[in-house]
């Protein structure tokens, strides 16, 4: 049936048993696997999976991240400010008090702070 290209849902559903006990029993009898997805193929070579959401500080466009400058205007604040000596903690109620908001969440955080200056310290240090 899998040659065929039924799919392994299709299987289990037809024989009545589940798709783990059809997709043993395939690889057992050594049976190479399609993949379901485009970002299984590409994790099977190595790569990362696609991002779905961009960073803050960054958009997508056609799949590939791009600075967004309203963003990263409030990153470059965010790490003069760490720069200066303010904690992640410090700078975050600092964003709230000048109402900047996140872009997804309520108000800013100090594990989101954390994270922007992870990432653009690590981002500092490749260049």
């Amino acid at each position: 049936m899998y040659s065929e290209g039924y799919s392994l849902s299709a299987i289990s559903a037809s024989l009545n048993v589940s798709k783990n006990r059809v997709r043993k029993a395939l690889l057992d009898q050594g049976v190479a696997l399609r993949l379901h997805s485009i970002v299984q193929g590409k994790e099977s070579k190595g790569a990362k999976p696609a991002s779905r959401n961009a960073p803050y500080g960054y958009c997508l466009v056609r799949g590939r991240l791009h600075e967004d400058p309203r963003e990263m205007a409030t990153v470059m604040d965010i790490l003069k400010w760490w720069k200066q000596g303010m904690s992640h903690g410090a700078i975050a109620r600092h964003l709230n008090s000048l109402k900047m908001p996140p872009r997804k969440a309520a108000q800013w955080s100090q594990p989101t702070v954390g994270f922007i200056i992870k990432r653009e310290s690590k981002k500092a240090k490749l260049s």
